[in-house]
């Protein structure tokens, strides 16, 4: 837009209406800017309903977004809450995860893997004892056999741990994942 240089107005608006026009225009700058930075500032990383990314390859500490994702599976079980989804790509992830906080019954914390997701550090991956409400599904983990060891010597429960949620037709598939190390527990339903 040009401003015509003699009178500072747009080309083809009359006083009258340039002056509502400006104060318009003004108003909804303001209204943008307040709905921007209201926008930014009401989606804290972990809040109730959100997606947490991670993704080993990209660059730390990154801000859980799709487009700036964690680099570590911590720092999203760090932000999340009950109600989110931490979303981890491919790759290996060199740490045991232990969620900061429980989720709840009807909004778990659920940490989803995509294929080829896989958990190596110290003996299990995950710590989850003294969590609940919290679903990890399709990670590998390294050493499922300690986590084993520790779920027999009564050191974690499984009672709210969910790791694959599968239709009864499918059982033999969930043994198989189980006993492959893919799942720690698998819920079967009708």
């Amino acid at each position: 837009m040009h401003l015509h240089a003699d009178t500072r107005r747009l080309p083809g608006i009359p006083g009258a209406r340039h002056t509502r026009w400006a104060v318009r225009l003004a108003a909804a700058t303001v209204a943008g800017l307040a709905m921007l930075a209201t926008g930014l500032a009401a989606l804290p990383a972990g809040a109730a309903g959100t997606t947490l990314y991670v993704d080993r390859s990209a660059s730390c500490p990154g801000l859980g977004l799709q487009a700036a994702p964690y680099c570590t599976i911590g720092a999203a079980a760090a932000a999340a809450t009950a109600g989110t989804t931490v979303r981890v790509a491919a790759g290996t992830y060199p740490e045991t995860v232990t969620p900061a906080r429980s989720g709840a019954s009807g909004s778990p914390i659920v940490y989803d893997a995509d294929p080829g997701a896989t958990v190596r550090g110290g003996t299990n991956g995950f710590t989850v004892a003294s969590r609940s409400w919290v679903t990890v599904r399709g990670f590998t983990v390294a050493d499922i056999e300690a986590v084993i060891d520790l779920y027999l010597a009564g050191e974690i429960s499984t009672d709210h741990l969910t790791a694959a949620v599968r239709p009864l037709e499918e059982a033999n598939e969930a043994l198989e994942d189980l006993r492959a190390g893919r799942v720690m527990r698998s819920v079967l339903v009708p």
